[in-house]
């Protein structure tokens, strides 16, 4: 856990165990979509978490449990992407994963840096103090301060992922932050 907490933070990786000598990944980029089922990862909070809470871990995580719905699905109900939008998401998500990846195999190209616009900046602030409210006595985060801690920064990564995936280059709109705040407070709440 604490590794993938450095990788989260972009900080370097060092590992000294290959039998080739110390390797690094400098400037690491990290995602992460765990998925669990509830036995399973009540197991690991009741030996793990307070760990994972000491390191971060779930600070850095959203984590919800969605209501069961065995008994109230149906066929006729069922909701998929056409397989053209899903070969569309997948095509995009293989473009950027080769577009990381320089002439030479070996180099990664260099990140690329977004911004907010000022707009969005301005937007984000104050989102960011909200939520230091949130974590007062009495506010929604009182009780979860380190995943309140995370919050604004997750806010900012949210809306830089789907800025970047849709293909933008440009600064951030303040439209787009604002559907990652929409998205942020729903994974708040369910936290």
């Amino acid at each position: 856990m604490a590794t993938l907490c450095k990788a989260y933070d972009g900080s370097d990786l060092i590992s000294d165990r290959s039998i080739e000598g110390e390797l690094i990944a400098r400037d690491p980029c990290l995602t992460l979509l765990l998925l669990s089922q509830p036995e399973p990862f009540a197991a690991f909070l009741n030996g793990k978490g307070a760990m994972a809470d000491g390191i971060g871990f779930t600070g850095r995580s959203f984590i919800i449990a969605p209501a069961p719905t065995a008994g109230y699905r149906s066929v006729v109900y069922s909701k998929s992407a056409s397989d053209e939008v899903l070969n569309e998401f997948y095509g995009r998500c293989i473009a950027i994963l080769k577009s990381h990846i320089g002439d030479d195999p070996t180099e990664m190209r260099p990140k690329i840096e977004l911004s907010f616009s000022n707009e969005a900046q301005a937007r984000w602030e104050a989102a960011f103090d909200n939520i230091q409210v949130d974590m007062r006595p009495g506010g929604l985060l009182e009780n979860d301060k380190d995943f309140g801690a995370k919050l604004a920064d997750k806010i900012a990564r949210v809306a830089a992922l789907l800025h970047f995936f849709e293909g933008a280059e440009d600064t951030i709109p303040l439209s787009t932050l604002e559907r990652a705040i929409s998205i942020c407070q729903w994974y708040t709440h369910e936290f």
